[in-house]
């Protein structure tokens, strides 16, 4: 089983600005919003692998707290380039945030990635990590990072029929996912949603 959680939330977060590679530490409401897992795997020693950004870090150390863990560059979120720390409203009628937004935000971010690039970059990293998870037998494999990661993976790897961002949850949330049709098809399944690191729920449909 692969559980794929999104970091907690952060000021920048709070106030709805793209935050990308800017490296800010959690907020304390998201630092209090976030507990370890009331099951076993909250107790979980192994390796627990994360974006190197400092919100992804502070939330595996809060929900696995006894874990070790691996920082995978690869895994960092999208790269916003000037965007960065500004909301979309402050961005309204800046021309270079406008014709992206009208590229359905496929285009480079001035300064940043393009979607497809970023894509490409942190479901390389990802589907690598579930390789060698399958070699290793591993029975569950635990991954913190962005709420970008999560679409991208979603995307790729589970149905690309949802549009890519319909597969976005909330800071701390959680998809766990099934990995028995991997070597098969590379393909995963959708077993469950966790929320705020706390419970499961059946998934449903994005």
């Amino acid at each position: 089983m692969i559980w794929l959680i999104r970091h907690g939330e952060t000021a920048l977060k709070s106030r709805g600005a793209y935050q990308g590679w800017i490296d800010e530490s959690l907020s304390e409401s998201g630092k209090t919003a976030l507990m370890p897992l009331v099951t076993e795997r909250g107790m979980h020693k192994g390796w627990v692998y994360v974006s190197p950004l400092r919100r992804a870090r502070e939330t595996a150390s809060r929900l696995f707290p006894f874990a070790r863990q691996v920082v995978i560059e690869d895994l960092r979120e999208m790269h916003f380039g000037v965007f960065e720390g500004r909301t979309p409203d402050e961005m309204k009628t800046d021309p270079d945030y406008c014709a992206w937004v009208n590229s359905g935000c496929e285009d480079r971010c001035p300064g940043g990635e393009t979607k497809a690039e970023f894509s490409k970059r942190t479901c390389s990293a990802f589907s690598g990590l579930i390789d060698l998870a399958v070699r290793r037998g591993d029975e569950e494999v635990f991954l913190v990072a962005h709420g970008g990661t999560q679409m991208a993976v979603m995307e790729r790897f589970v149905d690309p029929e949802p549009a890519y961002y319909s597969w976005l949850l909330d800071c701390g949330e959680g998809y766990q996912l099934s990995a028995d049709l991997w070597q098969a098809e590379r393909r995963l399944t959708v077993a469950g949603v966790l929320i705020n690191g706390r419970q499961d729920r059946q998934a449903d449909s994005p």
